[in-house]
């Protein structure tokens, strides 16, 4: 998943994770209960970065399985890499990556 920034993507997921919580709650509930809403917040934060591992995991098992999807994806990194070191690529045999790599 590509986001603009860290910090804005925390701030949001944090945003939503008080909405969820809080807004099922009357304030009293709230108020008294902090410690709850405590555990309750940091159990979302482990659902979300347990769903983040299993969806990499699934992305690994899907390029290891198509070794043709494996190559799009590395000519997609290749591209990031050389737009930002201001390379101009060549494709051509097999190799290339490795080739562009070992430049690096």
């Amino acid at each position: 998943m590509e986001v603009e920034g860290a910090s804005q993507t925390l701030y949001r997921v944090a945003q939503l994770a008080l909405r969820e919580a809080v807004g099922a709650k009357e304030l009293d509930v709230l108020l008294t209960g902090k410690e709850a809403l405590a555990r309750e917040l940091r159990s979302f934060t482990r659902r979300e970065e347990t769903a983040a591992m299993r969806m990499q995991a699934n992305t690994a098992k899907i390029l290891e399985s198509s070794p043709t999807l494996m190559k799009l994806k590395e000519l997609e990194v290749l591209e990031k890499v050389a737009g930002k070191a201001n390379l101009t690529v060549v494709l051509g045999q097999d190799g290339l990556a490795d080739r562009v790599v070992k430049l690096l």
